[in-house]
């Protein structure tokens, strides 16, 4: 039985391993599942998130803003204190009125960033920095906003750290994504020691280690190497949420602002800024305030970043040892229910308590290959129970 588990383990890893679309997405899917079946949590109160909607868009001259309003939105949240204020609204070229007085806040206000692209921006591009800052400001107040949609799935399970911009001919050139830009400041007034590279070449906090995934990482089998991490959504409310109109009419209470992290986008159907996530349709303001919201309940609130199974070299041996047990637990129950009813039974309370396991470690921070074991524990309990029935000795009939 022991062998039959092994051979039937190996099976199944070496088809994940093949990196088959389909079956990936379907490892991905039931991570999304347990994702999904969290406990909910309580709102990230260092976040404030201010959406833009079609109701502000009507009032305000519509889409895209203004610069003038822009410019005006921000001026109401600095009477508040924000600690850091992210602006996920491109601003390459001017829009309308008020563009002088915009280009000044950023130079005013080390403390405010705004995005650029480097995946799809170009001189021309919507997707540029603004023009008017200076070399060291698009560096130093710019954070790329590109997002990786899995490629089967469509889906953001990704956070993109930084890159290396000498490898792009985009005029976006921080190395740092704008969530990742949002985290520093943070955490820099918050004492925390300071950001570093540590000797394995990960981004670290304190005590923190933002591990980047590698190439084999859970149920992906082809990402490829860069500095990248899961992203360990919020269940439940993510921060609080005002709009655009309550800011600009004085209708917020200043607490919300005060020492927080402000983060400002579309929220409106004329943007397009949506993306698909395991918790539904969002938008691409509230995706980084996911991104930004787990580094810092990590670092602060010691709220775990997602992980997997130890590998070496790209062998996910933790992975497999889970199977691997799995896959013997099945065989077990084969050989001792002969019964195709009970072996029924038993295999979907254990296929139960296995989604369970999977979704108390994934609250841990780990993530356990749920659907690889699923399949080990059928194929190894019904295949058991159909060799044992080949080879159980007949009952011979007496002659009288």
């Amino acid at each position: 039985m022991l062998a039959f588990s092994i051979v039937v383990t190996g099976l199944v890893m070496g088809v994940r391993w093949l990196g088959i679309p389909q079956i990936e997405q379907l490892e991905l899917t039931a991570f999304d599942q347990l994702i999904r079946s969290r406990p909910s949590e309580a709102p990230d109160s260092r976040l404030l998130i201010i959406k833009i909607t079609d109701q502000d868009l009507s009032k305000y001259g519509g889409y895209p803003l203004e610069d003038s309003i822009v410019a005006q939105l921000i001026g109401r949240l600095e009477q508040y204190n924000p600690r850091v204020i992210g602006l996920d609204i491109h601003r390459n070229k001017p829009r309308g009125q008020g563009r002088q007085q915009l280009i000044s806040i950023f130079k005013k206000n080390k403390n405010f960033f705004t995005v650029c692209s480097f995946s799809n921006s170009n001189d021309n591009s919507d997707y540029a920095p603004p023009q008017e800052l200076t070399e060291e400001q698009k560096i130093k107040q710019l954070g790329f906003s590109d997002f990786f949609p899995d490629e089967n799935t469509n889906l953001i399970r990704r956070q993109l750290l930084s890159y290396e911009p000498s490898f792009s001919p985009s005029p976006c050139k921080t190395p740092y994504s704008f969530s990742f830009q949002l985290v520093f400041w943070f955490l820099s007034f918050e004492g925390i020691k300071p950001l570093e590279l540590n000797q394995n070449n990960e981004w670290q906090f304190g005590k923190v280690i933002l591990k980047s995934l590698g190439n084999r990482s859970g149920g992906y089998q082809k990402l490829g190497e860069s500095d990248q991490i899961l992203i360990n959504y919020r269940s439940g409310e993510l921060a609080p949420i005002v709009t655009l109109e309550k800011v600009l009419e004085g209708k917020i209470d200043n607490s919300l602002v005060k020492e927080r992290v402000v983060l400002i986008g579309y929220a409106d159907s004329s943007s397009k800024d949506w993306f698909d996530t395991p918790y539904g349709e969002k938008p691409g303001v509230y995706i980084h305030a996911y991104m930004v919201s787990q580094i810092i309940s990590a670092v602060m609130d010691q709220r775990p970043l997602l992980a997997v199974l130890p590998q070496w070299k790209g062998i996910q041996w933790g992975d497999g040892i889970f199977v691997l047990i799995c896959s013997f637990t099945g065989g077990l129950l084969g050989l001792l229910l002969r019964k195709l009813l009970y072996l029924l039974f038993a295999i979907f309370i254990v296929a139960f308590i296995l989604y369970q396991i999977c979704l108390i470690i994934l609250i841990q921070g780990y993530w356990l290959p749920f659907l690889p074991s699923l399949l080990s524990l059928l194929i190894t309990g019904f295949g058991t129970e159909g060799v044992t029935k080949i080879f159980e000795p007949k009952t011979r009939m007496r002659c009288e």
